[in-house]
């Protein structure tokens, strides 16, 4: 299957990130802002008093405006997601805070899908069962230092998308604004039907600074069976980043294609 950029596509900036900061700021923590999404619209990030996401505004080019809004537990951990449309997700943890489940619901309360969520002794996501597609993700952390390494989703035994990530950013001091999304399992932008494509954010040492990754599959372009896995993209990322140090530019080239993708991010308190 060939992911969907919903986010990774170009953008532009609503503030520079140029300028530079008062060098006490320097380890402060960058809150993402708003992303503009070309041909798409806006994102909007709200974070409350606690330094919690608590919404995520989406206002499209033509004028429509939706939202998701979190709700979390005394202990930080994420329990509800509210969309404007009425739908929410439910999210059930053991007693040791580990994350078991994932339910889906219609507004009028109708269960549209499931997710089983299985994670090891690090609390690291390291498997995700769909019960509704029939869809298993798997999860791998061997990248130097327990990063993650590759995702491999699969139904009815095909593979029908493998992440292999081969290199990340090598200075450790630089960072992803996802760091300050606490308690999400999720990046919060993804919709249910790509969120077994992507990196879960809850895993430690956290790091989405990829700059080398390849995407494979065993199917055509329309979907059918091919018998093999074969890479469908081969991707480097090149990233640029503002004093404080968290990332305010990203380009993306793939080799197998002329697609580049471009994203300029803008921050509430980091200039």
């Amino acid at each position: 299957m060939k992911k969907l950029f919903l986010v990774l596509v170009a953008f532009t900036v609503f503030s520079s990130c140029e300028k530079k900061s008062d060098p006490s700021l320097q380890d402060a923590a960058c809150k993402i802002q708003s992303l503009s999404v070309e041909s798409l619209g806006n994102i909007q990030y709200v974070f409350d008093a606690n330094d919690f996401l608590k919404e995520i505004i989406f206002l499209a080019d033509d004028g429509t405006k939706s939202s998701s809004v979190f709700e979390y537990n005394n202990l930080g951990d994420v329990i509800k997601t509210i969309a404007t449309d009425g739908s929410y997700d439910i999210y059930n943890y053991d007693n040791a805070r580990k994350l078991t489940r994932v339910d889906f619901f219609q507004a009028d309360k109708t269960m549209s899908n499931q997710f089983v969520v299985t994670m090891d002794d690090k609390r690291r996501i390291t498997k995700m069962v769909s019960e509704t597609w029939g869809a298993d993700a798997t999860y791998e952390y061997n990248y130097a230092g327990g990063k993650l390494s590759k995702i491999v989703v699969k139904a009815d035994g095909l593979i029908f998308d493998q992440t292999d990530i081969t290199a990340y950013e090598s200075d450790a001091t630089k960072k992803h604004y996802e760091l300050q999304f606490k308690g999400l399992a999720f990046n919060p932008t993804l919709p249910t039907n790509d969120i077994l494509l992507f990196a879960p954010l809850n895993y430690q040492p956290y790091s989405d600074l990829w700059t080398a990754c390849k995407y494979l599959d065993e199917l055509d372009d329309d979907g059918n069976p091919t018998g093999k896995l074969e890479v469908y993209a081969d991707r480097e990322v090149s990233y640029t980043y503002n004093t404080n140090n968290y990332v305010s530019g990203l380009t993306i080239k793939d080799k197998l294609s002329p697609e580049v993708i471009k994203q300029v991010m803008s921050y509430t308190n980091c200039k």
